[in-house]
């Protein structure tokens, strides 16, 4: 316990002993904040360390929590409650909500859930995103393999569903677009958790050419490796909405510093996070907010920076006097925490307030897909000739429909409320309507010409 100790050595005592030590357990054990398997795991990612399995040591039990509608960030309660040997002292608790969102209440002196006052709901719909839990190095690893794919490639793009294209054998690539003969998707789980962190951290895809890879395998005494990184000529392979992952401040291959995240940014984000999800999953504050805490977006790393511009958790305060503490807490005050705070009021959260969503700008596209014949409205000679052919009935039949509209399919399935959005809420929709389009594509539309005939 001493890391933590001396982490949090900066808050007050009272009568005489020191209460940082219990108070960043209690923090640990809160009911709402991850469930890690130490003290010192908590610590570390809460202040950058990489110790332990990195990324891995923070999957536990998650459940939802009270959050700012607009940021995300979670409003923690001010509690006096009881410590060891019932010593006791203020600390900041996660606050639990019902599938509802209503709030549940908590035990007393203490930062556990009441379950007299309800359930909380469980955020066990991770899937894929399971493979963020791994050491950083092992996703830098997996970026590093994407933009050697970059570098064999002739073109970047992306498909109707905003995952991303190599393309190869190009006749002509413009900053607007490219025409290639062969396209090869991006559709790895992990390369796209990848590419999620590191555009959520850097806000491009520009390394560092003269970057050591320190966890390069082979033989040690080889000349060292180094990470690769985008060369002029590879810059010139981005088009379309693709040339925002490309440094925005400056122009050229030495723009590999971090830099503010820009709409654009936190669209092709969302799409790499949706990719990287289940097909059927879903996309929920809860669930951004904690991938974003398991990958250490908002905190530098010795392996990487931080995202740059990030928002302090919100603190309920019903005042300093524990024996006149307001009996509403909803009538109680909140504002930003400030710093010096015990765990997890000092975490930091990534600020999703350039977010501009606008689904009909991301999936204004049509795609070919396969249907059942009795849905395309045949009339009814149409449908005795179709049957006659088939010698099987309509429903029977799959036809080929080649222009079925993303945005109507979408209005059906994610609803027109969600077609648009700011902040956290805007990047939430852009993830399930991602999500939803990838599913689609993946289960109706027209496979490609492989290039062989079918026929005998």
């Amino acid at each position: 316990m001493k890391e933590i100790d001396a982490q949090l050595s900066g808050n007050s005592t009272q009568g005489g002993t020191n209460m940082t030590g219990w108070l960043g357990r209690l923090a640990v054990l809160a009911v709402g904040a991850l469930l890690v398997a130490s003290p010192r795991a908590h610590a570390q990612a809460g202040h950058g360390g990489s110790g332990g399995s990195g990324c891995g040591d923070l999957f536990g039990d998650l459940i939802h929590v009270k959050r700012d509608a607009t940021t995300g960030v979670p409003i923690l309660q001010k509690r006096w409650v009881a410590g060891p040997q019932d010593v006791y002292a203020w600390a900041y608790c996660p606050i639990a909500v019902d599938a509802s969102g209503k709030e549940l209440g908590f035990l007393p002196d203490s930062c556990d859930l009441d379950p007299a006052t309800g359930t909380a709901v469980a955020v066990d719909y991770f899937g894929r995103l399971s493979a963020g839990r791994t050491k950083e190095r092992n996703i830098r690893m997996h970026f590093d393999e994407v933009i050697d794919k970059i570098k064999a490639s002739q073109a970047v793009s992306r498909d109707q569903t905003g995952r991303l294209l190599l393309g190869t054998s190009c006749g002509s690539v413009t900053p607007e677009a490219a025409t290639c003969f062969e396209w090869t998707l991006v559709d790895s789980p992990v390369e796209n958790i990848a590419l999620y962190h590191r555009l959520m951290k850097y806000g491009h895809f520009q390394t560092d050419p003269a970057e050591l890879d320190t966890s390069a395998h082979g033989d040690p005494a080889t000349l060292p490796q180094f990470h690769p990184a985008l060369s002029a000529a590879d810059l010139l392979k981005f088009t379309g909405a693709t040339r925002a992952l490309l440094p925005g401040a400056c122009e050229g291959t030495t723009c590999y510093a971090p830099e503010p995240l820009s709409p654009a940014d936190f669209v092709l984000a969302a799409s790499f996070l949706s990719t990287g999800a289940d097909k059927d999953g879903r996309i929920t504050v809860d669930l951004v907010e904690y991938v974003n805490r398991i990958l250490k977006i908002p905190v530098a790393t010795p392996e990487s920076a931080a995202t740059l511009v990030t928002l302090p958790a919100k603190i309920r305060d019903c005042g300093s006097d524990p024996a006149a503490q307001q009996p509403d807490v909803a009538l109680c005050p909140i504002a930003d925490a400030v710093p010096g705070l015990p765990a997890p009021a000092n975490e930091r959260f990534v600020d999703f307030g350039p977010v501009s969503y606008l689904r009909s700008a991301s999936f204004d596209a049509a795609v070919p897909v396969l249907k059942p014949a009795s849905t395309l409205g045949l009339n009814s000679g149409r449908q005795m000739a179709v049957m006659a052919i088939m010698k099987t009935t309509l429903d029977d039949v799959w036809l080929v429909d080649p222009v079925v509209r993303l945005l109507e399919y979408l209005e059906a399935r994610n609803g027109l409320a969600a077609s648009a959005g700011t902040n956290v809420t805007g990047f939430v929709n852009a993830g399930n309507d991602a999500l939803r389009c990838i599913e689609f594509v993946h289960n109706y539309a027209v496979p490609l010409d492989l290039g062989w005939n079918f026929t005998p």
